[in-house]
């Protein structure tokens, strides 16, 4: 069942008595339940929507749109009144793995030696860690009906020198409409005066436009050095000891964003 147009569905307003619970459904007018057959038999409608006061335990079929929990004295409905309570029937699910065991053979390399300061808060702060000649860059196709991803990212056995030093890591990532996003940062922090190896592990679940679905979709590992004098830029580095791992978990979940901004 989908909707390819706008309906308003009145609310009924609230009293000073109190507030109220309600919920949006599309009920099935199935006339084998309730209900004669409309005029047109072929074309129906044979769905409408329906505002209840329970999202369980109706003599009908129907689908759960929406709760919306209404205060008292209220006439206005607003989004934050409104819980989604879709699901999908069939949801599908998908997993693409990425393990590059080895960056490179030396320590050298500009790419494998964190230098940049964060410089600002744009999707492009920091470096590539490592850039993409080095595998700091994944590409994969975003399935047509995917509509949020779950990213997993590691770095490991990044070598720390001992310098006082700290800063972030996160996921840069760009699809076929042009527009770059980023996941939140995740700092690190060099135990001072100590040279050794450490994890950097990263998480994120993240929302994937109608635009970006369907279409190639590229990210890069990213860091930087904190903008302050008393980090130390170069005491973060990566060798021949030290790999990449990337999953992207694809999932089908309900969106209404989607569907209404085509």
């Amino acid at each position: 069942m989908r909707e390819e147009s706008h309906t308003d569905v009145p609310i009924p307003a609230t009293g000073s008595g109190g507030g109220a619970t309600r919920y949006l459904i599309a009920r099935v007018q199935d006339p084998q339940y309730a209900g004669a057959e409309p005029e047109d038999v072929v074309n129906g409608p044979y769905n409408h929507y329906a505002i209840v006061g329970s999202k369980d335990g109706h003599k009908f079929p129907y689908v759960p749109l929406a709760k919306i929990v209404q205060p008292a004295n209220t006439a206005t409905i607003t989004n934050e009144m409104i819980t989604d309570v879709r699901e999908v029937a069939n949801p599908r699910e998908k997993t693409v793995r990425f393990p590059r065991p080895v960056v490179n053979q030396h320590i050298d390399g500009y790419s494998h030696v964190l230098r940049h300061r964060r410089n600002g808060t744009g999707h492009g702060r920091g470096e590539q860690f490592p850039d993409s000649a080095n595998g700091g860059r994944f590409d994969l196709d975003i399935p047509e009906w995917a509509t949020r991803m779950h990213v997993d990212a590691r770095w490991t056995s990044v070598r720390y020198n001992g310098q006082s030093s700290w800063g972030a890591f996160y996921l840069q990532y760009v699809g076929k409409d042009g527009v770059w996003r980023s996941t939140q940062d995740f700092g690190w922090d060099v135990n001072e005066g100590n040279i050794y190896t450490t994890n950097w592990l990263l998480s994120d679940n993240l929302f994937i436009p109608y635009a970006m679905r369907g279409g190639r979709l590229s990210i890069y590992m990213r860091a930087f050095v904190e903008d302050n004098s008393n980090a130390k830029q170069g005491a973060v580095s990566l060798n021949k000891r030290s790999g990449l791992h990337l999953d992207v978990t694809f999932y089908e979940v309900a969106d209404w964003t989607g569907w209404n901004t085509r």
